[in-house]
């Protein structure tokens, strides 16, 4: 054998070996050949990577392949897709990827100097005990240690196995996460269903929801009388069609124009339909008109005559797996609140009579200068340049924002019943400074992981009302326990 012959096969063995090396292991490592190994690790979203040597190409990782929803990769998939039903705070899903030889899909939620990495896959080979601390998920012993990088959390479940990957971000709440975590595939595994679109826009009369919402309308003519009493334009709603019904889904209160919301899917899951809708944003580049605004679309969906009935309820999942309205059919009239509900959390009169009592104790100086440096940060959100981003931490990057953090974090515990109060009188993004200034105390990230993992659990009314999930209900119960601390 050739002694140029037997250096390429050296090279291709341990880059063999290279391939199959803990995914723990993050450097780029370089052979003496000048071949560049790159040893990302597979829960990472790569470039596929190739690294050239005169005429010689060596692929050192399979490809992969970009998804925009679980809704594209549902079908794709032999096995159920996990998704969260409550993130980390400041985090969103920015990206999803798949590698089909493994069946490997990797989802990737990304924040201000934060980033968990979601992977799940068949079922693999154990990892060794004796390497890991342990926790639950979801009733089920998991395995967790640090990297440099990080945290690593990975547990198995029937045939499926998950790994956590986190950087910026507590044990507390990686391990929330995973228990919030539900099945995705059931919504989307079923018949499709054919509709239309009717209805298209960015603002309604005397109806401007907060929150995420929908409506759910059995007759034509009942949506006909909301449309008038609404000023919303039904010019595509076309001709009489009895075996339709008529879906509003609402994005919520906005804070510039460019926003918009799209049904994308209907499908059958036993006796009710799954409507799954995606949001949009404008590109941070992108100039926006500066006013308020509540995105919303109505569709029109056939009842397939294969169904031969109406569905007993309607739920709505957005693409990223969050359900907001789990609404029950009427044949007369629209139902909003009847099929989905809220907690309602709000303060008790004792707690109010606390919260007055314990602002009264403040010096007015204390008082004055905290609304001089709350009402100069305020200022910032009409900046264009903030406004525009659809990350609410982007209003915590001004200067402004971090002089007003730094003096709620000098005055301690005693800033809380001023923070707290705004959040009563509705204040829009008062809970980044709650959480900035609270959250250095492990003992509050173990209690709102704690809230958000009980208000994660599928819950009902005694009327068999679904209890949506809230991040403003769990921002109340977090304060209000917060509240419970201060003396006064």
């Amino acid at each position: 054998m050739k002694g140029g012959t037997l250096k390429l096969l050296i090279v291709a063995g341990l880059i063999i070996l290279a391939g199959y090396s803990s995914n723990a292991a993050w450097a780029n490592q370089s052979l003496s050949t000048g071949v560049t190994i790159i040893d990302t690790p597979s829960y990472v979203f790569p470039v596929e990577k190739n690294e050239v040597k005169k005429d010689l190409i060596i692929p050192l990782k399979p490809k992969w392949v970009s998804y925009n929803s679980y809704e594209d990769l549902a079908n794709d998939v032999s096995y159920t897709l996990m998704i969260p039903g409550n993130l980390p705070r400041g985090l969103a899903l920015t990206r999803i990827q798949y590698m089909k030889d493994t069946q490997e899909v990797v989802s990737i939620y990304s924040g201000e100097e934060r980033e968990l990495v979601f992977l799940q896959k068949p079922k693999g080979s154990e990892l060794i005990d004796d390497i890991f601390k342990k926790v639950d998920i979801q009733g089920i012993p998991a395995k967790w240690f640090k990297t440099g990088q990080g945290l690593i959390v990975t547990w198995q479940k029937n045939n499926e196995m998950y790994e956590l990957k986190g950087q910026g971000l507590t044990l507390e709440e990686m391990v929330a996460f995973g228990n919030s975590l539900f099945p995705h595939s059931p919504v989307f595994k079923g018949a499709e269903l054919k509709f239309r679109e009717i209805a298209t826009s960015w603002h309604m009369e005397k109806f401007e929801p907060e929150k995420k919402t929908a409506l759910v309308f059995a007759d034509k003519k009942d949506l006909q009388t909301f449309a008038q009493e609404h000023g919303i334009s039904l010019e595509r709603l076309g001709s009489v069609k009895e075996n339709e019904i008529y879906i509003g889904v609402f994005a919520g209160q906005k804070p510039s124009g460019r926003y918009g919301v799209l049904v994308k899917s209907a499908r059958v899951d036993k006796d009710r339909w799954v409507i799954l809708f995606e949001e949009t944003a404008p590109s941070p580049n992108t100039m926006v008109p500066e006013v308020i605004t509540h995105p919303f679309q109505f569709v029109a969906v056939e009842i397939p005559q294969w169904e031969l009935k109406e569905p007993e309820s309607v739920l709505f999942v957005s693409s990223t797996g969050e359900a907001i309205a789990n609404l029950s059919l009427k044949k007369y009239g629209y139902n909003t609140e009847s099929g989905v509900e809220h907690e309602k959390v709000a303060f008790s009169e004792a707690e109010r009579t606390k919260l007055a009592k314990l602002i009264g104790m403040l010096p007015p100086t204390v008082k004055e200068e905290f609304e001089t440096k709350y009402v100069a940060w305020k200022k910032t959100w009409e900046d264009p340049k903030i406004s525009m981003q659809s990350n609410p931490r982007a209003y915590a990057q001004s200067q402004q924002y971090r002089e007003f953090f730094e003096y709620c974090k000098k005055q301690g515990e005693a800033i809380w019943p001023l923070l707290i109060q705004k959040l009563e009188q509705g204040e829009t993004f008062i809970h980044i400074p709650i959480l900035d200034v609270t959250l250095t105390d492990p003992a509050n990230e173990e209690l709102l992981a704690e809230i958000r993992k009980k208000s994660a659990e599928e819950r009902y009314t005694s009327e068999g009302v679904y209890i949506v999930p809230s991040g403003e209900d769990n921002m109340m119960k977090y304060v209000k326990e917060l509240l419970a601390k201060l003396e006064g």
